[in-house]
């Protein structure tokens, strides 16, 4: 491989990135207020994820980001981590390529990011209790209203995984008429898919929205195939009243190659793999009703249940797996306002309760049925110090997690959270705050002992998450961010090669900086630029001094969006990132070696007829060779290759009734 030409493609794309920036700014002349819809405006201005509740964004401790379903419409992304990876502070690695099964990283954690990173779905945890992580797939764009992204610890209002941050995706209730949607798109590696929307509203009290999606891919590498069909339904009652209730439901199955890792150099399409494949089978389903008396205060009741059941054959390894998965849970809560010395608090009161059990079907080691539940209390109050201006939230939960398996291993373990928070509103869409949150991560069912035996019990890990930033609106214009942030756990839970074994690492220390500049200097113009720096340290243990693998040490994107005719969207972005050691080299023995910083730019070109929206679309402009995951085995570089150059086009309908 011609490393000049990839050295030379970087240098172009970054000069590339700096000329779409310089042309926005010199597009402020006679600039005028941005195009962004007031609707769009309002989805970003209020959050429901940093503390269970409605609340502006302004007012959260926390770097916070809200996408809204237009920000996704214009973008080439077909799943929710490609909407998330041009966020400053996260880091998207995809192993396949296809959405299906990709990491999606919130400050650092690298292999384990999947039980770091809490993801909700309307409030409800869809990470796996097993090593599987999340199912991305779940739910289509299409049903997206919007994704909330808050960094830094959240276990006092959600408990286990939630270290590094929250993703919580909001999907759609009904439309104010009857309204039919659909979108078709094809694009490269006989990539198709097909989604269909009803949505409304009955008597303006009752609402519904139903979605039926079918992906079907290729995938770039050989036996990199994904087949995807999913259904879902929100459904409730929410008239102006006391009493208000909310249904969502869904189905999914799944089937997916596996190609599995190849050594670095080998032909990025290739496989080692061609047989092996994995299925899902999946269904869930959660009801929310909710009392709000007349005082203000509300008292819901969210009542959860998922199950599922995951089949895999690693020919090539002479493995199968098959497991299936049963969990349910239920979380009362109880919000309300009191006023004590002419200070207002708002106090939330809430239990969770979450049952997840595995029945281990077939697996290369003999069959192990196991069962978790977790037990929490927890309250946070907020606390107006100043109306309109200064904010200070504080919280406890406390936590009983118990595990009981087939073999007879039993265990539970006491844990504790608290956070506080000071927020200060000190301009127009402005504010200072700091944070400190005490979080936990607890062992996932299949973490127990390591590949080739089964061991002990791991207890919790403990992380305190520091943070402190500044939002400032410098006008309409313009808007400037920056958070710097230190994250020191105990006892991680992680995968030591050198003993086949997961364990806790004594300490671990993650430092960064984010910085993010949102710019509309025109009409017709908006741009976003952020930089993420990051240190992720291994501090006393067997691996003390080296530097945590998986995590890039810098990373940054930049975005150009422009609306140069009526009723036509140009969207086009750039990703880069450098210095991340391969997965599982926590000797740090390849360093970067393996791979050289890479720039991804992405652009879609959307025009609007009527009820029709056509769109087209290139993914990897530049054709760069790049892979964004990695592992070190045997002393050596295994790799998982990214998409080079490939296109999408489609078309949406939309029609009221």
């Amino acid at each position: 491989m011609d490393t000049s030409i990839i050295t030379g493609k970087k240098q172009g794309l970054k000069q590339l990135g700096l000329g779409i920036l310089g042309a926005g700014l010199i597009l402020t002349a006679n600039a005028q207020e941005s195009t962004t819809t007031e609707q769009e405006s309002e989805l970003r201005d209020m959050v429901v994820t940093a503390s269970r509740m409605e609340e502006p964004s302004l007012d959260v401790p926390a770097n916070t980001t809200i996408i809204t379903a237009g920000d996704i419409a214009d973008t080439t992304a077909t799943s929710v981590p490609e909407v998330l990876q041009d966020l400053a502070g996260v880091e998207v690695s995809s192993w396949l390529g296809t959405g299906r099964s990709t990491s999606v990283d919130i400050r650092g954690f690298g292999e384990t990011a999947g039980a770091n990173t809490l993801v909700l779905v309307d409030g409800r945890r869809i990470n796996s209790p097993t090593l599987s992580g999340v199912d991305w797939s779940t739910v289509p764009l299409e049903r997206i209203k919007r994704i909330e992204v808050i960094r830094g610890g959240a276990s006092v209002m959600y408990g286990d995984n939630a270290t590094g941050g929250v993703v919580n995706i909001i999907t759609k209730k009904g439309a104010t008429e009857h309204t039919l949607d659909t979108d078709t798109t094809v694009g490269s590696y006989d990539y198709f898919k097909q989604s269909l929307t009803l949505s409304g509203n009955l008597d303006q009290d009752w609402f519904y929205n139903f979605n039926g999606s079918y992906t079907d891919t290729d995938g770039y590498r050989d036996n990199g195939y994904f087949r995807n069909k999913t259904t879902g339904l929100r459904l409730g009652y929410d008239p102006d009243s006391l009493f208000s209730i909310d249904l969502s439901a869904g189905i999914k199955n799944d089937s997916y190659g596996l190609p599995g890792s190849i050594p670095e150099g080998d032909d990025p399409e290739s496989t080692n793999a061609p047989n092996d494949f994995a299925e899902t089978q999946e269904y869930y389903a959660q009801v929310t009703p909710q009392i709000e008396f007349s005082d203000g205060s509300k008292l819901s009741l969210g009542l959860k249940l998922r199950n599922s059941e995951q089949y895999s054959e690693w020919k090539s390894m002479m493995s199968v797996n098959e497991f299936k998965l049963y969990e349910w849970g239920i979380s009362p809560q109880y919000t309300f306002d009191i006023s004590n010395w002419g200070i207002d608090h708002r106090i939330t009161l809430g239990v969770d309760y979450y049952s997840s059990d595995m029945h281990e079907i077939k697996s290369y080691l003999p069959p192990l049925d196991r069962h978790r539940h977790e037990a929490g209390y927890y309250v946070n109050d907020k606390i107006t110090l100043l109306p309109s201006k200064l904010y200070l939230d504080a919280g406890y939960r406390r936590a009983r997690v118990n595990y009981d398996f087939s073999d007879g291993k039993h265990d539970a373990f006491d844990i504790d959270a608290a956070n506080l928070g000071l927020t200060y509103r000190y301009a127009d869409k402005s504010k200072l705050f700091a944070s400190f949150d005490r979080s936990y991560r607890t062992m996932r069912l299949d973490e127990l002992g390591g590949l080739l035996a089964r061991g002990k019990l791991l207890p919790p890990q403990i992380t305190n998450h520091y943070q402190a930033g500044i939002q400032h609106h410098f006008n309409d214009k313009l808007t400037v961010s920056t958070t710097i942030f230190e994250i020191n756990t105990d006892d991680e839970i992680f995968f030591d090669p050198k003993t086949y074994t997961n364990k806790n690492y004594q300490e671990t220390c993650r430092r960064g900086i984010e910085l993010e500049i949102e710019a509309n200097p025109h009409e017709k113009v908006e741009i976003f630029a952020n930089y993420t720096w990051m240190r992720p340290e291994l501090g006393r243990g067997s691996y003390e001094g080296n530097e945590i693998p998986g995590v890039s040490r810098n990373s940054g994107s930049i975005g150009l969006k422009m609306y140069p005719m009526k009723n036509m969207t140009i969207d086009t972005r750039a990703r880069w990132a450098d210095g991340k050691n391969l997965i599982s080299d926590w000797n740090n023995n390849l360093g970067e070696e393996w791979n050289d910083d890479y720039v991804v730019w992405d652009m879609l070109i959307s025009y609007d007829i009527s009820s029709f929206t056509i769109y087209a679309g290139v993914n990897n402009i530049l054709d760069e060779e790049y892979a964004e995951y990695g592992s070190y085995y045997a002393g050596k570089a295994n790799i998982y290759p990214s998409p080079d150059r490939n296109f999408i086009t489609g078309i949406r309908f939309t029609k009221t009734f």
